[in-house]
């Protein structure tokens, strides 16, 4: 059996701006946190059960268990599954809790724009003192099969479901008028972040590894999620009319009818797609030649374009402690892009190509 205990302590003093800043400058946050684990042998060398839980109490959320349980089992010396259950949890953070700010969004594509209504919107959120903790139960699935001494395969599924997610609810709103100017030249929705978010994820992960020769190592892995169920919470009177469907959130998450586009998480962010190619060759003992190739699917409804990558390594070691590297990432482009923010009008993020030299010693 395996114990263990921890403590931490975090005091901050943040002095924000008039943009963004925290209604408590001054906080002291503490965790105490604990875990206890044990395998115990059914069967001896073919079944094997691993329960365990990890324990925290902090200042803000107050106690969290986090259980888990895992079984093992080996049919053959070839032919192994296992099934595991989880709870896992999320503690808000400290800007979450105490955060104040005034986010911008853009109106492109939206009914006011449409109109000609060249209108600036801002979004005034508010965190909130007393959020609970965000919760995970997962369940997976899992086999493995040996070929060979050279050969194995590994498959998994798995299906997630979180509650009390963060979202943000929008509480009020207000128009804002200059002097001399009949109409609103720009409108402010008041909104806080709230535990009101549902989520399921399913998905599948694979995995095939072996070798060609006794100096060449080959691996292949797809994976593959989907989410569904991002339950909605009605919308308050005041906001219904204009709403999270027609400015702000919605801009960068279409579903947003369906409630998702209020998630402080957005699941559409998450490439549904991945799949991975990698070779390690050994020349004598000197020499490696790694490669890895990945495709990654398109994020927002192909905003964020799919794309293919190429990195590779080339290492020397001249002695047993000492090694040498070419390294290279996104070699097969100049640039590409992997995100952009949801909510925050921020320019978009690129990865370049980048090439590096790198020097290691072992002592």
């Amino acid at each position: 059996m395996n114990v263990g205990l921890t403590g931490r302590l975090s005091h901050d003093d943040v002095q924000g701006s008039s943009l963004l800043f925290f209604d408590k400058p001054v906080a002291t946050d503490r965790w105490i946190s604990g875990y206890v684990q044990d395998d115990i042998s059914l069967i001896p060398n073919r079944l094997r059960l691993t329960l365990g839980s990890k324990f925290e109490y902090n200042n803000f959320t107050g106690f969290e268990a986090q259980p888990s349980a895992k079984l093992f089992y080996r049919i053959s010396p070839a032919l192994a599954v296992w099934g595991g259950a989880s709870r896992a949890v999320l503690t808000p953070s400290r800007i979450e809790r105490h955060g104040q700010g005034m986010l911008t969004l853009s109106n492109a594509g939206t009914a006011q724009a449409s109109s000609g209504m060249d209108e600036t919107t801002y979004v005034r959120l508010e965190g909130v003192r007393h959020l609970k903790s965000e919760r995970l139960v997962a369940l997976e699935l899992g086999a493995r099969a040996q070929f060979d001494r050279n050969w194995s395969l590994d498959l998994s599924v798995y299906a997630n479901h979180y509650d009390r997610l963060l979202t943000m609810e929008p509480i009020g709103f207000e128009p804002i008028y200059v002097p001399f100017v009949p109409f609103p030249v720009g409108s402010i929705i008041i909104a806080n972040v709230a535990n009101n978010g549902e989520l399921d994820s399913r998905g599948v992960e694979v995995l095939l590894t072996g070798r060609l020769t006794p100096f060449w190592k080959v691996d292949f892995n797809y994976s593959e999620i989907h989410f569904s169920n991002m339950l909605p919470v009605a919308r308050p009177p005041i906001i219904s009319n204009i709403g999270m469907t027609e400015i702000g959130a919605a801009n960068v998450q279409p579903e947003a009818q369906n409630g998702g586009a209020k998630l402080w998480i957005f699941p559409d962010y998450s490439p549904k797609h991945q799949v991975g190619f990698r070779n390690m060759l050994d020349i004598g003992d000197k020499i490696s030649i790694d490669t890895h190739v990945r495709y990654v699917a398109s994020l927002v409804n192909g905003r964020v374009p799919d794309y293919v990558s190429l990195d590779a390594r080339l290492s020397y070691r001249p002695t047993e402690t000492i090694e040498l590297s070419l390294v290279g990432t996104n070699l097969n482009t100049k640039k590409r892009q992997e995100y952009l923010h949801p909510l925050i009008p921020v320019p978009d993020s690129y990865t370049p190509r980048v090439v590096s030299m790198q020097a290691r010693v072992r002592f």
